[in-house]
């Protein structure tokens, strides 16, 4: 029989206009209960959002206390919120500068609704976390742009929209509505019906209210629908939440799934443990997201140690690896300190992920300068190349080992401890180090760089061959300068063969490199006035602003960087012993892969071993981490001799390629 349909009242939708503001930190703390009203009444009520401008110009902005400055109060206040609401909010934006103005965050907002109300919402959403969890500016145009990216939204129109003035006239548009409806503050909301009666909730600043907030809103629905529609309870998991709202502190599950916090825990702490829970601590309080990384590390309880020769980035990261998954892990480094050899790195998705995986990624984010746009010019500025990026942040070196190293534990490192050889034992491998001292364990990692000693040791020195890539790299700090700060910028001199490279790593920080072929044009010196007199030599027909931006550079830090290649090893083991990052598998600056993959390799072995089901056989895990990683890598090499041989060739055929491996 073919189904009826009857209209009734109880089957009408509510609009809930909601007046907010991207900035505003109320809405950010209310967003828990909004999220606990709507899962009980989604299949009736349809929510519009109104950005309010909370902020039109902060140098206009009204002093909100006699006795304090308006970027105290604010981050009193939101260091209140945050300890209140046990949520994160990042008060640094109050210490290290302020926020401009939020109508630029607001426009966009329009700009990206023309595209969709969900892509929209999404947005809203990527601002806010952008902002109280990420501690960024939303406020500047580069931040727009990231959270943008990151909502997978149409570029061109989004910026067609932003041009060509429909979202600004848009979000005019809406603020002679906020005048009309007399809001004045944020969170404020009218629930309307289908025939224009309405109520309204305005202005929402004191936090003893949410809850009576929610209980207007059960009142208002029933009296505009004539008690045809109730409040559903609705019970749903934090796991579910996770999927639809992607990231909730500890306090906002709660809140939302409206069971006893033990519970709520008692989930979590499962899910947590078998890797389909990330949870990151943000202010000291937990928040959770569904994993989506590659990398699912279990909680196990495992009495397998780990030696893990070498403290750089690879070897600090597969230590906090091992924590994670429960394996005892000691990390020996030769220097007597960690060190910071180096300026700093892209880092991909691939990279990014392995961060995720453990929890680390939005202090990496913190601490890393989002690159929304590679660009690359010839001399004369004209454009060779543009193109969007997604996933790409520049960070220095000193930033991300500082990040590693502060999570583990003084007690878990050995310093000055140079890697011998190893021997046969009893219970296996020992570990012999150049001061006499030995240690065992059930496995061990070399990760101690492209000069490995533990490769050596284990499979003959392996032959290292230049390509004739060579680069001057130099970091340098410049107040006035005009390039674009989300911007990966080169100049491609196609005539000579010979690139500059631009990555800023934050307002005022910068790298840059000078790519050159050695064979038509060499430099062997490590005198720093030699490699200065040959960098400004190479560069003198280059824009003016790169030009200032080397004269600016101190050459006393700047270094020489000889490009070397290695053949594929046949194997990344040996018995119990594998070899990581650099030590197993040197590639090319080209690539930007040299972190990204030795990131990848730690969490893909954690992964491997956390994973493995079986009585502990460390030949079959280390055969299978291998025969995950051999095909990626094998990628990288090859993709990092074709990007050689390409700008080996460039004054010749003058092409130009995308200097980023990714897969």
């Amino acid at each position: 029989m073919k189904p009826t349909t009857t209209t009734t009242r109880g089957f009408q939708k509510i609009k809930l206009i909601y007046y907010t503001d991207p900035v505003c930190s109320t809405c950010w703390t209310f967003e828990p209960y909004l999220f606990k009203f709507l899962k009980c009444y989604e299949a009736f009520v349809d929510v519009e959002y109104r950005m309010g401008g909370l902020l039109e110009d902060w140098n206009t902005l009204t002093r909100f206390d006699k006795h304090y400055s308006n970027e105290q109060f604010l981050k009193e206040l939101w260091e209140a919120e945050s300890e209140r609401f046990q949520i994160g909010i990042d008060s640094k934006i109050w210490r290290n500068g302020r926020i401009q103005s939020s109508y630029p965050c607001c426009i966009a907002y329009y700009a990206v609704l023309e595209q969709g109300k969900e892509k929209a919402e999404k947005f809203l959403r990527k601002l806010r976390e952008f902002l109280f969890i990420c501690g960024k500016d939303i406020s500047k145009n580069a931040a727009i742009l990231t959270c943008a990216i990151e909502s997978g939204i149409d570029l061109d129109s989004f910026n067609d929209a932003l041009s060509s003035g429909r979202a600004e006239q848009s979000f005019r548009v809406n603020l002679e509505k906020k005048k009309i409806d007399r809001v004045k503050h944020f969170p404020s909301f009218i629930l309307e019906n289908e025939v224009g009666d309405c109520r309204k909730i305005l202005n929402i600043t004191d936090y003893q209210f949410f809850d009576e907030v929610l209980r207007r809103m059960d009142s208002y629905i029933s009296e505009l629908t004539d008690d045809a529609i109730f409040k559903k309870k609705k019970h749903v998991s934090p796991v579910q939440l996770l999927h639809k709202f992607k990231y909730l502190s500890f306090k906002q599950l709660v809140t939302i799934c409206e069971v006893d916090q033990e519970v709520v825990s008692h989930e979590l702490a499962s899910e947590v443990a078998n890797g389909s829970v990330i949870c990151e601590l943000h202010n000291g309080f937990a928040h959770y997201k569904v994993n989506e990384t590659p990398y699912h590390l279990k909680r196990r309880s495992l009495t397998d140690r780990c030696g893990i020769i070498g403290g750089g980035i690879c070897g600090s990261f597969l230590k906090l690896t091992m924590d994670q998954i429960g394996v005892s892990s000691m990390l020996f480094e030769k220097q007597s300190e960690f060190t910071n050899r180096g300026f700093g790195f892209l880092i991909l998705q691939n990279g990014i992920e392995a961060l995720d995986s453990i929890g680390l990624k939005n202090e990496f984010l913190k601490k890393g300068n989002h690159m929304n746009h590679f660009k690359a010019v010839k001399p004369d500025g004209t454009i060779l190349y543009e193109k969007y990026l997604d996933n790409c942040i520049a960070i220095s070196r000193e930033d991300l080992h500082e990040l590693l190293r502060n999570q583990i534990s003084e007690s878990e490192i050995q310093f000055d401890k140079t890697f011998h050889e190893f021997s046969d034992g009893e219970k296996g491998k020992i570990l012999h180090l150049t001061d006499g001292s030995v240690y065992q364990a059930d496995f061990y990692a070399g990760v101690d760089g492209i000069r490995s000693a533990v490769r050596d040791h284990l499979f003959g020195e392996q032959k290292l061959s230049e390509v004739g890539e060579r680069e001057v790299v130099c970091m340098v700090e410049v107040e006035n300068h005009t390039f674009r700060l989300d911007q990966f910028y080169k100049v491609v001199d196609t005539e000579n063969g010979k690139t500059i490279g631009v990555i800023p790593l934050s307002e005022h920080k910068f790298i840059w490199f000078l790519q050159f072929n050695h064979h038509i044009d060499p430099l062997d010196s490590k005198d720093y006035s030699e490699i200065k007199a040959y960098t400004l030599r190479s560069i003198e027909h280059f824009p003016e602003s790169v030009k200032e931006l080397v004269r600016n550079s101190d050459f006393k830090d700047a270094f020489l960087w000889v490009s070397q290649r290695m053949d594929h090893l046949t194997s990344y083991f040996k018995d119990n012993c594998v070899l990581l990052g650099d030590a197993a598998h040197p590639l090319l600056p080209l690539t930007s892969q040299g972190a990204n993959s030795a990131l990848e390799d730690a969490a893909t072995l954690a992964d491997v071993w956390s994973n493995y089901r079986d009585e502990m056989d460390v030949n079959a895990m280390l055969s299978r981490y291998q025969s995950l990683r051999r095909d990626f890598i094998a990628h990288y090499i090859s993709d990092g001799d074709a990007l050689a041989e390409d700008f080996m060739l460039l004054s010749t055929n003058k092409k130009f390629k995308l200097p980023l491996t990714i897969h």
